[in-house]
């Protein structure tokens, strides 16, 4: 492949990343043959695979999904999970959100002192 053309394609994986898309080796080729190069779609997918497998091992956050195209998503931590709550309470859970002074909790009265 033309040093230009590697170029174009290691660009259009990059800019795919950056905007947390998810992408095929086709669309790498399409975006590369639409900024003028012209490259062989099998060129382009060892490139786009090599990489990414690369990139993945070095800690990217995307995985490859297997279906009837092999594609890159991003990995998300957002599935909703209510365990995703952070348990620990703040101190306003335990001051209370009343303004009473006699609600507030004084350090003495969290260390005991009387």
């Amino acid at each position: 492949m033309k040093q230009e053309v590697t170029f174009a394609c290691m660009n259009a994986v990059m800019d795919a990343i950056t905007a947390g898309k998810s992408f095929t080796a086709y669309d790498i080729t399409t975006t590369v043959r639409g900024a003028g190069h012209w490259a062989e779609h099998g060129d382009v997918k060892k490139y786009v695979h090599d990489r990414m497998q690369s990139e993945i091992k070095s800690g990217l956050e995307y995985e490859k999904v297997f279906g009837k195209f092999v594609s890159y998503q991003p990995i998300s931590d957002d599935d909703g999970d209510a365990d995703d709550v952070d348990p620990t309470p703040t101190m306003a859970d335990l001051m209370g959100d009343s303004d009473d002074d006699e609600d507030t909790l004084t350090m003495a009265d969290l260390m005991g002192d009387d």
